[in-house]
């Protein structure tokens, strides 16, 4: 059986794919898959047996419906049996009804948006969360009788070529950060409204450099012209054990570095995915508009600490699925909630017990 699976954006959804697609190739040894995505996420696939990586430019070349048309007309020529519709937008929908035309079944994912909806500023002791979305995009292909298996999750996570481990573990022994804490920091997110503010950003890096002095490297993740901009002023507070990550690995390289993190300090972000779906030994993230419960949290809950501000404290949280919804408050309370001196508190207790162990 041959299949096309379809995950355009945004990249922590794109990152959450990765297992389930390659949990279908290792018990399904009679089925090949293609994956249609952004160019720019084809690193979170190429470890992957058995999985071919579409080439096409979805971004510039193929965003109009004529665009669409083309690119089914190119796609068709492989012969799919089936289409996987893990992305559920316009586009995506409007590719798998191209395909229905021509006779390739499809099967598109139940994003469960009347259930998150309800959610809403409605979260309470007793509320359950909602299914995760890894599970949804799994149960796309158990639709179709395909089996999927996501447990234990840590044999589906990525694996680095032979290269990137051995580049990794040269500048990690040329910079002898072997016997240092390396703390990785991702200050950002898609959505600028589920960031921490950047000064207390500034403020945490400060109080670690002053706790930990010599025994601390740190190193900053991000992309992209701003946030490398503002990366580049959070460094040079202490060049000698700040490090902007970019600078030194591609995004390759910087998924297998997160193996060697002692813990990772992120926000609701692509970046909490990659940390849980490496061998970080830690991850702690900040959740402010948005909330776990609405099936896009920590994968690994035994190595993740939440900090947030409660649904009991702060009743309009989460007030969006997505944290794309301007603060109907106008204070972000939040985000801006959240101490510096709670996140410190939190780094100091879980490098304790993992120092211990």
């Amino acid at each position: 059986m041959k299949i096309l699976a379809i995950r355009f954006s945004a990249m922590g959804d794109v990152v959450l794919t990765m297992p389930v697609l390659k949990s279908v190739l290792q018990s399904n040894p009679e089925i090949q898959m293609d994956v249609l995505t952004r160019r720019s996420f084809q690193v979170f696939f190429k470890h992957i047996e058995r999985l071919n990586i579409r080439e096409e430019n979805i971004d510039l070349e193929f965003k109009s419906l004529i665009g669409l048309v083309h690119l089914f007309n190119q796609l068709r020529k492989e012969k799919y049996d089936l289409v996987i519709d893990l992305h559920g937008s316009l586009r995506s929908k409007i590719l798998c009804y191209l395909f229905y035309l021509s006779g390739v079944a499809f099967a598109t994912i139940d994003k469960g948006r009347a259930e998150k909806k309800k959610l809403l500023g409605n979260i309470r002791s007793n509320t359950k969360p909602l299914k995760h979305t890894l599970e949804r995009y799994a149960d796309v292909f158990r639709k179709c009788n395909i089996v999927v298996e996501t447990e234990p999750l840590p044999q589906f996570g990525f694996k680095s070529s032979q290269i990137e481990k051995n580049k990794i573990e040269k500048t990690i022994k040329e910079n002898i950060w072997e016997s240092h804490i390396k703390i990785g920091i991702a200050p950002f997110s898609q959505h600028q409204l589920k960031s921490w503010p950047i000064e207390r950003i500034h403020k945490l890096i400060e109080l670690l450099v002053q706790e930990y002095k010599h025994r601390i490297q740190i190193f900053l993740f991000g992309g992209g012209h701003h946030e490398m901009k503002i990366l580049s002023t959070l460094q040079e507070m202490n060049s000698e054990c700040i490090h902007i990550a970019g600078d030194v690995f591609n995004l390759a390289e910087q998924i297998e570095f997160m193996n060697h993190l002692d813990m990772m300090i992120t926000m609701d972000s692509a970046n909490l995915h990659l940390a849980n779906l490496t061998q970080c030994k830690n991850v702690i993230s900040l959740w402010g508009p948005t909330h776990t419960y609405l099936g896009f949290g920590p994968l690994i809950p035994d190595k993740n600490v939440i900090i947030e501000i409660s649904t009991s404290e702060l009743s309009c949280r989460p007030c969006s699925v997505y944290g794309n919804i301007p603060c109907s408050r106008g204070d972000h309370a939040c985000m801006e909630w959240i101490s510096v001196d709670k996140v410190v508190e939190q780094v100091k207790s879980v490098l304790s017990i993992s120092i211990e162990k």
